[in-house]
């Protein structure tokens, strides 16, 4: 099963030299058919000299590497899990169709029985059959399109005793094959066929539980996947100045020490919060000894409520802080790097 959506495969330096040789071998050979040309082609580059093909090899590599990269980038989209999935089932439907004698490259679904009575034809089929043979005795040399147009001019002016007649043979037909089903269920060869297809069917209903636990969001296959390539990247990258090392870890000291005082500004707060709480739970105490009305303690639980929700208020922008912050000096660290 091809992958249309994959990166176009790299030419070779055969490929790029017959480009590049093509139109003047044709001037040269003008009577030549295209399978004379390949060979002309290929008996030239046989006879070129290795400086010659140098060229071509050089421009084949620099396409490999492009061609390469474009494979890694592809492989962590999304269409190509969606492609090996769809390659998966359909590696199934050709697993299990080959056990019936079926030999097809690509399925939509799950092939019928070939041993099978076929279906019987309708009524329309049965009328463009018998004016498909006359019209093409008439006019010998008429286009498939144009006889197809005849057959349904014909069939709307048809009679109704015309249609009727022939209804009644589709609805034989029907009969006919109901009865020839049944027969060959009672076979081997239908049972064979069941068989293998509660086989498939147990099969794929493994392989979609499968594709649906090991469903992954791209974003997450990039780390895995780009690890060790970054790794081996990095390495050849080593040879950094020493300004801008100097400038790195000025920036990581900077970092550790906002950043620890982002910290300390949060448990800061969390003591204030904590205080405060103590302070509302000493008033509830003197409340509940003291003896007040409903309205009074309905007043007081509003103002902790209110409290409350103005502490959360100020945790949320605290957090909110911080991570504006964090963001800023990643931000500074990859102009720096740049």
């Amino acid at each position: 099963m091809k992958d249309k959506n994959a990166p176009s495969r790299y030419k070779s330096a055969y490929m790029l030299f017959c480009e590049a040789n093509r139109e003047e071998y044709k001037k040269n050979n003008p009577e030549s058919k295209t399978t004379d040309i390949m060979r002309g082609l290929a008996k030239l580059w046989k006879e070129a000299d290795e400086s010659s093909k140098k060229s071509y090899k050089k421009k084949a590599d620099k396409l490999k590497i492009k061609y390469d990269s474009a494979v890694e980038k592809y492989r962590l989209t999304d269409s190509y899990m969606e492609y090996q999935r769809k390659n998966q089932t359909n590696n199934l439907y050709i697993k299990y169709a080959s056990k019936l004698g079926i030999k097809k490259k690509t399925f939509k679904s799950f092939p019928g029985d070939p041993n099978a009575p076929k279906r019987p034809l309708s009524n329309f089929m049965l009328f463009s059959r018998d004016q498909r043979a006359k019209i093409t005795a008439e006019n010998p040399g008429m286009n498939i399109g144009a006889v197809s147009k005849i057959i349904g001019a014909n069939w709307k002016s048809a009679t109704d005793e015309e249609k009727a007649i022939l209804k009644k043979k589709a609805d034989d037909l029907k009969e006919e094959h109901a009865e020839a089903i049944q027969k060959y269920l009672l076979t081997d060869n239908a049972k064979i066929y069941l068989t293998v297809r509660k086989e498939f069917e147990e099969a794929r209903d493994k392989l979609r539980k499968k594709h649906r636990s090991t469903k992954k969001t791209p974003g997450k296959m990039t780390k895995k996947n780009m690890s060790k390539k970054s790794s081996k990247k990095n390495r050849k990258r080593v040879a950094m100045d020493t300004d801008e090392e100097d400038e790195s870890e000025e920036e990581e000291s900077e970092e550790e020490s906002s950043a620890e005082e982002d910290e300390s500004d949060v448990s800061e707060d969390e003591e204030e919060e904590e205080s405060e709480e103590d302070e509302d739970d000493d008033d509830e105490e003197e409340g509940e000894t003291e003896s007040e009305d409903f309205e009074t303690r309905k007043s007081k639980k509003r103002k902790k409520n209110n409290k409350k929700s103005k502490r959360n208020n100020k945790k949320k922008a605290k957090s909110k802080k911080v991570k504006n912050n964090k963001n800023k000096r990643k931000a500074k660290k990859r102009t720096v790097k740049k």
